[in-house]
């Protein structure tokens, strides 16, 4: 999940663009803040339930590492965390230059 907030970042992940580009301006705006808030509560579901299946699992142990299920299981909380940051980050951009920011490009002076 860490990969997929580099991608998106960097604008390697996947887009649909052919139906927004169909819509006038303040349509994009609109479904581009659906999508946002969409994206945000996702990421916020993911990470609550991330915590509470690695909570579930506190004493559950690997049978090869010997260690806490837990710190596997954590990964999903991580995830949807890392996400929910970047979606946040994105929405900040977004709203403060009305346009996304991303980090393969560069503003001019």
């Amino acid at each position: 999940m860490i990969g997929s907030a580099v991608a998106a970042w960097s604008r390697s992940h996947i887009a649909v663009t052919f139906f927004a580009n169909k819509l006038p301006q303040a349509g994009r705006n609109t479904a581009a803040g659906i999508v946002i808030i969409i994206s945000w509560a996702f990421y916020m579901l993911l990470l609550y339930e991330g915590l509470v299946f690695a909570s579930t699992n506190v004493s559950n142990v690997t049978s090869a590492l010997r260690i806490s299920a837990s710190v596997a299981m954590s990964s999903l909380a991580f995830g949807g965390l890392f996400m929910a940051l970047f979606v946040t980050v994105h929405a900040i951009a977004t709203l403060v230059t009305s346009e996304p920011q991303h980090a393969n490009e560069r503003r001019a002076p």
